[in-house]
C-alpha cells in the first residue's frame, strides 16, 4: 500500500490513528513542546549555533512534525519571541481589564506578573539581546512583539490614570 492510497481512504494522519482507535495527536500541544523547547535550547546553544534537529529532539518530535509547525528556524525564532511576547501581553500582566478605582494595586499586580513571566524568560530573552548585534532585525521584532507591547500597555495605564485624576502628568 502507498501513502497516497492510504490518506485517499483516512484523509489525513489523524485518520488513520483515529480509525485505529488511538488517540489523535494534539497539534497545539506538539507546537507548544516545540516553543518550549526553542526557550530552553537557544540559551544552551546559542542563535546561530542550535539546530532545528536539537530542538525537535529536546521537544520530543520528529524533523518532519517540527518543520510542519516551523518552515526555519527563523520561523520558529518569531514563533518563540510571539510566545514569550504572549506572556508578557499587558492584558495578561494586568489580570483583566484594569481597575479604575485601584491604580496603585494595579501596578503592583502589573509589575509582579511582569517580573515573573521576565524572570520565566530570562535566559532566552538575554539571548535574543546579546544576538541583536548580529542580527539587527532581532530589534525590530523584539522591539514590535515584546517591548512596546508590554510598556506601551503601562505608558496607556497610567496615561488613563493621570487623565481619571489619580496620577500627575509626568509621574
Amino acid at each position: 500500500t502507498t501513502k497516497a492510497t492510504i490518506y485517499r481512504h483516512f484523509g489525513s494522519k489523524a485518520g488513520v490513528i483515529a480509525a485505529a482507535g488511538g488517540e489523535p495527536p494534539d497539534e497545539a500541544s506538539a507546537r507548544q513542546r516545540v516553543l518550549e523547547a526553542a526557550l530552553r535550547a537557544i540559551p544552551r546553544h546559542g542563535l546561530q549555533a542550535v539546530t532545528m534537529g536539537q530542538i525537535a529532539e529536546e521537544a520530543g518530535v520528529g524533523a518532519p512534525a517540527l518543520y510542519h509547525h516551523f518552515k526555519s528556524k527563523d520561523d520558529l525564532l518569531l514563533g518563540a519571541v510571539e510566545h514569550v511576547a504572549s506572556q508578557v501581553d499587558p492584558t495578561a500582566l494586568l489580570g483583566g481589564p484594569p481597575s479604575l478605582d485601584d491604580p496603585r494595586g494595579t501596578l503592583a499586580a502589573f509589575v509582579q506578573r511582569a517580573m515573573r513571566a521576565q524572570a520565566a524568560h530570562v535566559d532566552f530573552l538575554r539571548t535574543m539581546v546579546v544576538e541583536v548585534g548580529n542580527r539587527p532585525d532581532l530589534a525590530a521584532v523584539l522591539h514590535e512583539r515584546v517591548l512596546s507591547r508590554t510598556w506601551g500597555g503601562l505608558a496607556a495605564f497610567l496615561d488613563l490614570q493621570a487623565r481619571q485624576g489619580h496620577f500627575r502628568p509626568g509621574h
